[in-house]
């Protein structure tokens, strides 16, 4: 387990208070993730429902970068505004069968917080409401015992709590109410599902929905982070409330003998996933065909877009049904029948462990370095999943030492440098070779941040080392960047004379058109950049503010953008870079 650190709230809030907003919700979650990632090694250990493959806690992680990823973005403290860009992102990037259900709780609670900038109990009774209601229909065949009850009972507690009484409307409280049901009726899961019984466990994605809980009504209620194995919950084993049987269990993350063996030979299948694009999707009559052609079918989503998880033994109709449907994405097959194996052979291993600090790992793990400049950089190359962010940039290049330094302290046997610039390309080379294995540098060579922003937005931390190589790298091609950054001095730059002050846009380093103001210059270089290319290639442009520009101003430059290019959808994030006033993706 990682040492204890406490995550400090952003903001002081009283232990009452009446109102919540936007901003509170984007930190609690944000908090919540953080110790979500602490105990995600603990939760995979639970998994033995639906299938004992081992992933839920890292699906849930995945899932709630995303929904951190998209808050991030939204700028503004509306709560209605950063819960419809959470519901979002975790419907587009949802991963697993507990993935999916998650992005229908914040779905749920983007409806509850629908059009408000603040919120009461009230609003999160309704938010929690809206969620079970949500997450139940989601799932083809719901069952009692899993995430779905924990979510359900938490929504029963808060709406207890604002029903009357001195303290109903205490926001906080309302929180708290959540939390404690959520963690009863976790305890209670192995009594109403007899895998979860003859494992001695209880469900992982409640188990997972409880740390994220947990960590969201801390930072509410301003109380200290201290990780230990009380986050996890104690199973009850019979009617009498016992804990643990006979046989008895090495701690609340081992799951019995006597189950592995009995469970090593089955086969499930294929996890698959994919997202459907279209017009009129029937979400519910797809549910439906798609639960009579496999297993734990979960399908979400709108007319336009639905998100599909379901386990099956042959993937091919499930897939050649879906392209007559819409178009598909984001396609994932994966063979749960090796995880099974792996996670029997954890569990094996485990025998004797002493906790979830036995869950750490291994030197196998990939982990990824980021050189990075500027505060929400560095904030959301974290959030992506980077082990290390190194300070850097431009004018400002670490060392080689300071990239093997950072590489050797992730403790992983498998470090992924991405350099995020052109000039220090060479020094991770350089570190990559003084290593000499220990650990093994794979470099990608990443030219600018949105590069590196894609390549870690494709990478699993569970995924083989290989495949997450593969699939980094060929991000890699899939992003543009424009910069626009201010003339010190006068100069000629093939054939294009810049005066000092003037404003200059970059596109992927080369000069693309200048402009007397730093708007001017990035919408004279987009508009020169689509004119060169195929304008229908690109949908999305997400453009960072440095630390020479307001929000405001970035907010200005986004409406321009947006007006010159109506069919592309254009996003702001603080990026707090020096030297470039504005840093644009384009995908």
């Amino acid at each position: 387990m990682q040492s204890s650190q406490g995550v400090s709230p952003e903001s002081s809030i009283p232990h009452q208070k009446d109102n919540l907003n936007g901003d509170d919700l984007r930190h609690a979650f944000l908090t919540a993730a953080q110790c979500l990632e602490t105990f995600r090694d603990a939760v995979n250990a639970l998994n033995v429902f639906p299938v004992p493959d081992g992933d839920t806690g890292t699906n849930m992680l995945l899932t709630m970068r995303a929904v951190n990823q998209a808050a991030e973005e939204v700028p503004g403290d509306s709560a209605g505004d950063v819960a419809a860009a959470m519901a979002k992102g975790a419907l587009m990037n949802s991963r697993g069968n507990s993935g999916v259900i998650l992005s229908q709780f914040f779905h749920g609670l983007a409806q509850g917080l629908r059009s408000k900038d603040s919120f009461g109990s009230k609003d999160v009774a309704q938010a929690f409401s809206s969620a079970s209601q949500a997450a139940n229909t989601a799932v083809s065949k719901p069952v009692p015992g899993t995430m779905l009850t924990v979510i359900s009972e938490a929504a029963r507690a808060v709406a207890q709590h604002t029903e009357g009484g001195e303290m109903s409307g205490d926001v906080l409280g309302a929180w708290k109410a959540a939390l404690g049901a959520a963690k009863d009726a976790l305890s209670l899961t192995p009594l109403q599902l007899a895998v979860l019984r003859e494992a001695g466990v209880v469900d992982a994605g409640g188990q997972g929905f409880v740390i994220l809980l947990e960590g969201a009504c801390r930072h509410l209620c301003n109380e200290p982070i201290d990780y230990s194995e009380s986050w996890l919950s104690v199973p009850i084993l019979d009617g009498d409330g016992r804990a643990f049987d006979e046989g008895g269990f090495s701690s609340v993350t081992s799951v019995s003998q006597v189950y592995l063996q009995a469970t090593q030979d089955e086969l499930y299948g294929y996890c698959t996933q994919f997202l459907l694009s279209g017009q009129e999707i029937d979400v519910d009559q797809l549910r439906d065909q798609l639960a009579s052609m496999a297993d734990s079918t979960v399908v979400v989503g709108n007319e336009s877009v639905a998100k599909v998880h379901l386990h099956t033994h042959d993937p091919g109709p499930i897939i050649s049904l879906a392209v007559t449907l819409g178009t598909i994405s984001q396609i994932s097959m994966e063979n749960i029948d090796q995880q099974h194996h792996e996670f029997v052979a954890l569990h094996s291993e485990m025998a004797g462990a002493n906790g979830p600090g036995d869950l750490q790992p291994t030197s196998d793990t990939l982990a990824v370095v980021a050189v990075a400049s500027g505060e929400g950089f560095a904030r959301l190359f974290k959030e992506l999943g980077c082990a290390d962010v190194v300070p850097g940039g431009q004018t400002m290049n670490p060392s080689t030492g300071d990239l093997l330094e950072a590489a050797r302290n992730t403790g992983s046997g498998h470090v992924v440098i991405l350099p995020n610039n052109s000039n220090i390309v060479p020094a991770a080379k350089q570190a990559a070779g003084l290593a000499e294995g220990s650990p093994v540098i794979t470099v990608l060579p990443s030219r600018t941040l949105p590069q590196g922003v894609a390549a870690l937005l494709s990478f699993n931390p569970e995924g083989e080392r290989d495949s997450n190589l593969e699939a980094m790298e060929e991000a890699l091609g899939e992003v543009q960047t424009l910069e626009v950054t201010q003339a010190v001095r006068d100069a000629t730059v093939k054939g294009t004379a810049i005066s000092m002050g003037e404003y200059i846009g970059l596109h992927d380093g080369e000069v693309a058109a200048t402009g007397g103001s730093a708007i001017q210059a990035l919408a004279s270089a987009l508009s020169a950049m689509l004119e060169e290319q195929d304008n229908g290639s690109f949908e999305l442009v997400t453009l960072y503010w440095g630390e020479d520009v307001s929000e405001g101003e970035a907010t200005e430059a986004a409406a321009v953008i947006q007006q010159s290019n109506p069919d592309i959808q254009v996003q702001v994030v603080h990026g707090g870079q020096p030297h470039y006033h504005y840093v644009a993706s384009l995908e």
